[in-house]
């Protein structure tokens, strides 16, 4: 369709006035809290490279490249260690996850438990809920007695790989008993990604809430576990969506900005946002990815907002 000057004088006034209101929202008032979210790993089934460094440039390097955006904003963040690439890897290869472990302890970094079972036998799946309630017990309790192994700080946070947690009735449990007390799995809007078995569709906007032992759609205020959704602005109708309205660095800044506004204006007082260290990998600083992440990371606090790990959410245990 060929646009005339009146359609075109029309668009401009449009954007004028949209950037105005923007410009007014963003001004004013106090903005949520950020956490920082990230997912360490390389890959989540055997068949998938990236190239043949890619352990390095993907789990390490990326990780690395997130920690010193933090770091040099005097920021923190939550890092979630897939550390099934440690358990199933070669002693190099467990030597510089135990370095990287090492390297976010002593910069303030919290650590938290991140599992892709499928590395363990070849299985494409990366949910976890397709193994037996033992074996999902064993696994999260090896993770984390590897982590406190190498760390000296016991994990209290989990996210499942490929935010599978669809058999919540096997996957609680297993948490309680290896001291788990938070979950960030739920990615509200999602269903069944990456070969997964979930649906999230139905889920709530709610930033934090107890569910109870069998469901995760329903609350208990005597859940043993708390589960902090990865933020979604708005409610998806497909996965595409969702993935389009998480607090993703590779989506512009200024929808970013406007899905901080409505996070206020809905009277959320945090974000959860998610990271892949798989993302920002590359070397060149200027790179669309890790540019808008540290857009972010600038604009929070001069807006009211600060960044934030699950340790010191304030009220966090209620």
């Amino acid at each position: 369709m060929k646009l005339t000057s009146k359609m075109i004088i029309v668009l401009k006034l449009f954007k004028i006035s949209f950037i105005g209101i923007l410009k007014h929202i963003f001004r004013y008032g106090e903005f949520p809290d950020l956490m920082v979210s990230v997912d360490c790993e390389s890959r989540f089934i055997q068949k998938i490279h990236l190239n043949k460094d890619s352990f390095q440039e993907a789990f390490i390097d990326g990780t690395y490249r997130i920690a010193h955006a933090l770091e040099k904003r005097n920021f923190n963040g939550v890092f979630f260690i897939n550390i099934t690439e440690y358990i199933t890897g070669s002693e190099p290869v467990k030597n510089k996850i135990e370095q990287l472990l090492k390297y976010l302890i002593d910069n303030n970094h919290q650590i938290g438990v991140h599992i892709h079972p499928s590395l363990y036998d070849g299985n494409l799946s990366p949910d976890i809920c397709t193994y037996n309630s033992e074996q999902i017990f064993s696994m999260i309790k090896e993770s984390c007695q590897i982590i406190e192994k190498l760390t000296k700080t016991t994990p209290t946070i989990f996210r499942s790989g490929g935010y599978c947690a669809g058999r919540w009735d096997l996957l609680y449990p297993a948490l309680v008993k290896c001291g788990i007390t938070t979950d960030s799995s739920v990615f509200p809007g999602a269903s069944n990604l990456h070969l997964g078995r979930f649906d999230y569709t139905s889920f709530p906007y709610s930033w934090r809430y107890r569910p109870n032992k069998t469901d995760l759609r329903k609350t208990d205020s005597s859940g043993e576990v708390l589960e902090l959704p990865i933020s979604v602005a708005v409610k998806a109708k497909n996965n595409a969506e969702a993935s389009f309205f998480r607090f993703d660095f590779n989506r512009p800044v200024w929808l970013l900005k406007l899905m901080a506004m409505y996070y206020r204006s809905h009277s959320k007082k945090h974000i959860n946002s998610i990271y892949h260290s798989k993302e920002v990998f590359q070397e060149n600083a200027e790179s669309k990815g890790f540019r808008q992440l540290t857009s972010l990371l600038d604009w929070f606090p001069g807006h009211n907002g600060s960044v934030i790990t699950y340790d010191n959410l304030p009220h966090f245990s209620q």
